[in-house]
């Protein structure tokens, strides 16, 4: 990645989800800007089909891709790893975990945290799935859960085991829902086609477009999850700031 600093004016985004990227696409063309991308991981996923790591079928490379090469050759736009700490709107200062960054136009894009709505006891005991690293933490949970009651002997420890709860009935939890076996599923391949279509485009790029259609098409033949694995990243009390790869996992017991 390439910058051009010269006295165009100085654009920083915090945040490098959908919001983020749109709009450092949109101002690549724009010579009266220089754009700083401010991200805590230097990678940005795809939020939609994150459901589908946490339950084994998409690998996390799958719906991830690094930052610095997809802006790469950009001119005026650059990529900055830090986490957003204060603002000293007087002096136009973004302070970071890492340093400071000067601006002319701040946009914070930095997303939203889960919504519990005052649900003190799925605060304590739900796995919140809007990270990497909690379909990481999600997929270990469920699947070590699925393990031991395979060991189990007791009907009814057997059945507590194996008996998954979604709390919140939008999109991803119903997609979540219907990825278990269970005795209702809704059908249809033009309504399968639409999906596949809406989500595939939405990828950011044709490598990940690519990699994921090819997983789905091996999983649905094959009915074979071959990534329902238990992995575990070395830390996981916060998000990686590399572009996690499943041989940097270290397989180990999970305790949430």
């Amino acid at each position: 990645m390439k910058s051009n600093r010269n006295k165009s004016k100085e654009i920083v985004i915090i945040g490098g989800g959908f919001a983020g990227i749109n709009l450092a696409k949109n101002l690549l063309k724009k010579d009266d800007y220089n754009v700083t991308l401010v991200d805590r991981n230097n990678y940005n996923f795809f939020p939609p089909l994150i459901y589908q790591v946490a339950t084994g079928f998409l690998e996390i490379s799958s719906i991830s891709y690094p930052f610095r090469k997809l802006f790469r050759y950009k001119k005026n736009i650059s990529f900055r790893l830090g986490e957003f700490f204060r603002l000293d709107p007087a002096s136009h200062t973004c302070y970071l975990d890492n340093g400071s960054i000067q601006y002319d136009y701040l946009v914070f894009a930095a997303g939203v945290e889960t919504n519990y709505f005052g649900n003190e006891n799925i605060r304590k005991n739900a796995i919140p799935m809007k990270t990497v690293n909690d379909t990481a933490r999600m997929r270990n949970f469920l699947l070590q859960s699925l393990e031991e009651a395979s060991r189990s002997h007791d009907a009814a420890e057997k059945r507590k085991l194996s008996t998954m709860v979604v709390a919140g009935g939008g999109p991803t939890g119903v997609e979540v829902a219907d990825l278990f076996p269970s005795k209702f599923h809704v059908g249809g391949y033009l309504a399968l086609i639409i999906w596949l279509f809406v989500h595939l485009t939405s990828l950011i790029t044709v490598r990940n477009k690519f990699k994921t259609l090819t997983e789905w098409i091996i999983a649905y033949f094959t009915r074979d999850q071959a990534l329902r694995m238990i992995v575990r990243p070395d830390n996981p009390v916060r998000e990686k700031t590399i572009l996690p790869e499943i041989e940097n996992y270290k397989t180990k017991k999970v305790n949430i």
